[in-house]
């Protein structure tokens, strides 16, 4: 992304869900809307993971806290593991007993989410990838929506990204998901608010106007700033 292209993405992606940010920037990195809403959901890291890298290095850090004591804990996540995985299969059915699903993807996602029925989120969303899609949900047993979620699982292992933790206080162990896609966007937010400074800041001593300054090459516009700075 061009800095111009940068500040498109965050003035967009900051009226839209956590959710369909993922989808903004991966349609940013060229793929069509409609196909970056339809990836299966470890495409969709896979691809995030390689447009955080090009941009932002191949080093993800972090933090939580201990889900125990309540400890904070800093990590840091090698994204070569999930940009250089190989793509899926084209083919992205899996059969459960007598069902057959699509791999889950941002769109039956965000469906999911925002369903209206009694039915839990999770339930919601193995509705929306049917390959024969019902009108009303179909009344699966807790039994049959685990062995659904763990064929889906083996079938897509980059859907859900999750670390393993050991606390070094209370010694206790635990997992966390790992969202790309909130990454990424706190990366976008943060080079943003970089790149106001640096225009308000040129404007202000050399009166040039936003796209003057963001046609300067980020080594003249810093040299610039510097000068500015004294």
């Amino acid at each position: 992304m061009t800095p111009a292209e940068m500040l498109s993405f965050w003035e967009t992606g900051s009226r839209l869900s956590p959710l369909d940010r993922g989808v903004l920037a991966i349609q940013v990195a060229g793929l069509p809307a409609s196909q970056a809403a339809d990836l299966p959901l470890g495409e969709r890291n896979r691809v995030l993971a390689q447009i955080y890298r090009k941009h932002f290095g191949g080093a993800l850090e972090g933090f939580t806290q201990c889900t125990d004591c309540g400890q904070k804990l800093e990590f840091q996540f090698d994204l070569r593991q999930v940009a250089d995985a190989p793509p899926l299969k084209e083919s992205n059915l899996v059969v459960v007993g007598c069902w057959m699903f699509h791999l889950p993807t941002s769109r039956a996602l965000a469906m999911a989410l925002n369903g209206g029925d009694q039915a839990s989120a999770g339930h919601r969303l193995l509705a929306h990838c049917l390959a024969e899609p019902s009108a009303a949900v179909p009344g699966w047993s807790e039994e049959e929506i685990a062995a659904i979620e763990e064929k889906l699982a083996e079938a897509d292992s980059l859907a859900e990204i999750q670390i393993g933790f050991k606390c070094p206080e209370c010694g206790v162990d635990f997992e966390e998901a790992l969202d790309l896609g909130s990454f990424l966007w706190s990366e976008i937010e943060t080079a943003a608010r970089q790149l106001f400074d640096d225009i308000h800041l040129l404007a202000s001593a050399y009166g040039w106007t936003e796209d003057e300054v963001l046609r300067l090459s980020s080594m003249r516009r810093q040299a610039y700033v510097r000068r500015v700075l004294g």
